[in-house]
This record gives C-alpha cells, sequence and structure tokens, in this order.
C-alpha cells in the first residue's frame, strides 16, 4: 500500500490504484460521485475531481476537507476477525526480536500473541490499571498497521494514559503504540495518537495532564510530514509550545532507530514558530525567553536562511 493510499484512508477516502500504481481513483469526497471521478498522484499526492471540484496539494485536500467538515473523527473501525490464521507465538516472537522488541520487553507492556486474530495484542489501560480496550499489531506486510475493537474511538484515547497521567517530563507525540513503547522504554516520555492527527479530546486529554511543551515524532513519510504540519499548526493555536523531530533518512519511524541511538536523534529536535522551524543551535535562548512569554511571539522566516525575529509581549518587533 502506497504512503498516499494510507493517508487517505485516514481522513475516510478509500480508494484503489490505477495506472500502475502511479495514480489513486476514488469516489470523490465533494460531491455525490456515481462513478469515480477523483484522482490522486500516489508520488506527490496532488489530486483533481474530474466532475469540477477542482484540485490541489495534499495539503489544500486535508484543509479543504477540514473547512468543509467533511473529515471522519477517525478511520473507519474494523472488526477483528475471528477465522485462525496459520501463524506461530514463535515466529511472531521472532519478528519483535528483528526489531529490538525482547520478551522482557513485550512482558512489561503485557503484549502478547492472539493466535485467533493472528497478530499481537496490546492493551489499552486506563488510570488505575483497569483495561479500557485493546489493539492488535499484525504482522509485518499485512496492512492495516493495527486493528482496533468494533466501537473503538481512536480520537477518544492516548496510548498508554495509564503512564501518562504520571509523567513529569514533556510528552513525545508519536503515531502507533510500538512508537510510544519504544520511547518509554529509552526513558522518554510519549503518547500514541493511534492515527496521523490530533484530534480535539486528544489536545483535551494532553491539557488535563498539564502538559504545555510538546515534541512531534510523526513516521518519516508523506503521511507523516503532513500530519505534523497539520498537527503543529493546530497545537500551536491551543497555546503548545512545539518541537519537531527529524528522523534520520534511513529510519520510518522512531521504533526502527536503535535504542541506543534514540536519545541522540531526539536531541536534535527543532523548535517550531509561528512559520516554520528553528534549529538546534538556535533554539535554547529562544525557548528560555519563549516560556515567558503569551501568545505568538515568535517569528521565523524560512525564506530568510534562518533568520529570525524576536517580538515583545504585545507583539511588536524587538
Amino acid at each position: 500500500m502506497s504512503e498516499i493510499l494510507d493517508l487517505l484512508l485516514e481522513i475516510g477516502i478509500v480508494g484503489t490504484e490505477v495506472s500502475q500504481g502511479q495514480q489513486i481513483r476514488a469516489d470523490c469526497p465533494f460531491h455525490d460521485d456515481r462513478h469515480p471521478s477523483f484522482y490522486v498522484s500516489s508520488g506527490t499526492g496532488a489530486w483533481y475531481c474530474h466532475a469540477g471540484c477542482g484540485g490541489g496539494s495534499i495539503v489544500e485536500l486535508i484543509q479543504r476537507l477540514k473547512s468543509e467538515k467533511r473529515l471522519p473523527q477517525q478511520r473507519q473501525v474494523r472488526t477483528v476477525p475471528g477465522r485462525e490464521i496459520a501463524r506461530t507465538a514463535m515466529s511472531a516472537l521472532q519478528e519483535w526480536q528483528q526489531r529490538g522488541i525482547d520478551r522482557e520487553m513485550l512482558s512489561r507492556w503485557g503484549m502478547r500473541w492472539d493466535s485467533v486474530v493472528g497478530a499481537t495484542r496490546i492493551p489499552f489501560l486506563g488510570v488505575g490499571g483497569e483495561s479500557v480496550s485493546e489493539a492488535w499489531r499484525l504482522p509485518a506486510g499485512r496492512v492495516p498497521k493495527y486493528l482496533y475493537p468494533k466501537g473503538f474511538r481512536k480520537s477518544d484515547y492516548l496510548y498508554p494514559w495509564d503512564r501518562l497521567v504520571s509523567a513529569s517530563d514533556s510528552i513525545v507525540l508519536v503515531e502507533g503504540p510500538t512508537d510510544a513503547v519504544w520511547l518509554w522504554e529509552a526513558g522518554l516520555p510519549a503518547a500514541a495518537v493511534l492515527g496521523a492527527f490530533v484530534s480535539s479530546t486528544q489536545i483535551s486529554l494532553l491539557r488535563s495532564l498539564g502538559q504545555r511543551i510538546l515534541t512531534l515524532c510523526f513516521d518519516n513519510d508523506l503521511a507523516g510530514r503532513v500530519a505534523t504540519w497539520e498537527s503543529t499548526r493546530r497545537l500551536r493555536e491551543e497555546g503548545f509550545i512545539l518541537f519537531r523531530v527529524r528522523l534520520p533518512k534511513n529510519y520510518k519511524d522512531i521504533q526502527q532507530v536503535p535504542l541506543a541511538q534514540v536519545g541522540d536523534v531526539m536531541s536534535r529536535r527543532e523548535l517550531a514558530v509561528q512559520r516554520g522551524f528553528v534549529h538546534p543551535q538556535h533554539r535554547r535562548w529562544l525557548l528560555e525567553d519563549l516560556r515567558g512569554e503569551k501568545g505568538k511571539i515568535w517569528r521565523y522566516d524560512d525564506a530568510g536562511q534562518g533568520r529570525h525575529r524576536a517580538s515583545g509581549r504585545n507583539g511588536e518587533g524587538a
């Protein structure tokens, strides 16, 4: 499955790859489409409706869907299949070990092989350690990566909530549960948003934790970059101080980074300001002053090759 096709699924558009995988064809989300007229480039995400609804970039598509209130609350929940899948627990364990997650780590997080579903079960716990739901991580090569019980609203939960409520340090936001597990094992509190977008309910949950500083570490693909852009804009509007982590090019997500190197990768985070991101070498004194300011204080001009300008408390240039 292409990255764009996976992103379209996240925003409620079910498409089919055509033209030898170079395009994705789907029903247009902007009109009653009897014959699929909506086409998206698998490489760039550029889209166009041949029925006259317009076109644009993948970011413009998300903006338009949001402005017209057409974005779904969550990805369609799939019913967990009940048929037996021929896969042994031992082969699943070997797959996890290849990813750096050993038997002891799986045990610490209550993760176990579910032979009925043919996937690793991940428990979702509440504040007191009680079970509130669960997810299943499918073996490599199968899509989607995760299955959820029918009726479970991903947008209403942050994983692992039972640990987040006692987190004292700033939180890292990631996409999937195993990404969060990996960061916790590296000593960094992390919350999985269970998708590519941060919901209003999840923002409220983050606020209830008393967290003001967040770091975004979404997947190193087009869907992750779009999610970073959208989440940065939205969370900054909600008053959070945001950082972004650029993963090394050879890693798709933080869970692929060797555990011993996670701290070094995360230390190179960039501070998000009004118009872009500040390189780590410039962020230290910016953040020190920003902690005491209110509102949109800092501006960063990407076209200015890293120039920055401080603004006073009333928004006037300092």
